[in-house]
């Protein structure tokens, strides 16, 4: 798998901690040119990518010829039409028809934006620059371009309530989307969504609101015939997100660009969250990585996390050995009050649907420390 992180946006959204920026630190050109750099670098790393993801940021805050320049340079190593899924993701303002065909002519199969909700009063208390006319167009150029696609909501906004979240909900369901993601929204220390908390601004949902959130959620998804597949992630059949997914199973990864990961399975390595920093060190042409040795508890708890995200739930034998008997002894009284299910058949463990919410909770009680 290979992602490649765009840090460049036009304007930062209050509730978002990725490393990203309006004011564009570098030059673009010149984050291509290290981004081309870094691949060929690291081609080596994994010699066969089934995926590639280009996020941020907004990939589409570039124009159409930095895109191109970029998915050729990968063209001259990968074969591009043999990949299983090759994804960018994009802002509704930046959607045209002639620019998802542009994307088609150069391999990328699927589409990945982030609407976030159809209503307009919630989009501007976050910071997000379009309009629900906007997304609502944008949505259907997508779906008219015969890319797949997949779409962002969030619940638990500012003024946000379960009548308009209904709403947000079924206007994308309308449009079928192959692939959606519903967040609850967080507040992350350091952003201006986190401040305007702080200082009385905003007013956070409370539980018993954000339940009534996740359960329209759920009662609606279900009767559309999607697969609640991991907690934030549902998809039509033979539709899951295939790069998402390896993240979740534990595949290895690069990841290229400022503030980028990558897992080549025993070693985790963190590019350096400054674009300035980051185009300096590959025009010497050195990888400016820190690299993380993981261990074998590391390691099990890594599984634990991930693999309880989903609906295929935990293996037993994910677990290294000499950690079982204290995975199954922690494992027991959550099994027993309902917040954790076994099935024997399988030896695996779930947290059921309803208790997704709360699965952080339940996860730190299952870590090996």
């Amino acid at each position: 798998m290979l992602y490649i992180h765009i840090p460049f946006c036009h304007s930062k959204c209050a509730y978002c901690d990725f490393y990203s920026s309006a004011r564009r630190p570098v030059d673009a050109d010149d984050y291509i040119d290290a981004l081309i750099t870094e691949f060929k670098l690291r081609y080596s790393e994994i010699s066969n990518y089934p995926t590639i993801y280009i996020g941020g940021g907004t990939p589409s805050s570039l124009n159409d010829i930095q895109i191109e320049r970029l998915v050729k340079a990968i063209g001259e190593l990968i074969n591009i039409n043999e990949l299983k899924e090759f994804t960018i993701e994009m802002n509704p303002e930046d959607v045209t028809s002639d620019r998802l065909r542009f994307y088609k002519s150069l391999g990328i199969n699927r589409v990945s934006m982030g609407i976030q909700s159809f209503n307009d009063a919630e989009l501007k208390r976050v910071g997000r620059r379009h309009s629900s006319e906007q997304a609502f167009k944008a949505v259907s150029a997508i779906k008219n371009s015969g890319l797949i696609f997949s779409c962002d909501l969030i619940y638990g906004l500012p003024e946000q309530t379960p009548e308009s979240w209904k709403d947000s909900l079924n206007k994308l369901l309308s449009f079928e989307p192959h692939h959606f993601s519903a967040y609850l929204l967080s507040y992350e220390e350091g952003t201006a969504l986190w401040r305007m908390r702080e200082k009385g601004l905003i007013t956070e949902a409370d539980e018993d609101t954000v339940y009534t959130y996740y359960n329209i959620l759920t009662e609606t998804v279900s009767q559309h015939g999607y697969d609640h597949y991991e907690i934030s992630n549902f998809a039509r059949p033979d539709f899951h997100a295939i790069h998402n997914s390896g993240y979740w199973d534990g595949q290895p990864y690069v990841g290229l660009g400022a503030s980028a990961h990558s897992f080549d399975g025993k070693a985790r390595r963190y590019n350096p969250s400054d674009a300035a920093e980051y185009v300096n060190a590959l025009k010497s042409g050195k990888l400016y990585v820190e690299i993380e040795d993981e261990n074998e508890v590391d390691h099990t708890n890594d599984c634990i996390i991930t693999r309880l995200r989903t609906n295929q739930g935990l293996s037993i034998n994910d677990i290294p050995t000499r950690f079982q008997s204290e995975f199954k002894t922690q494992a027991t009284p959550l099994v027993n009050s309902g917040q954790l299910t076994f099935n024997p058949n399988q030896n695996r463990y779930y947290i059921p649907e309803q208790n997704w919410l709360k699965a952080d909770a339940i996860m730190r009680e299952l870590l090996i420390i």
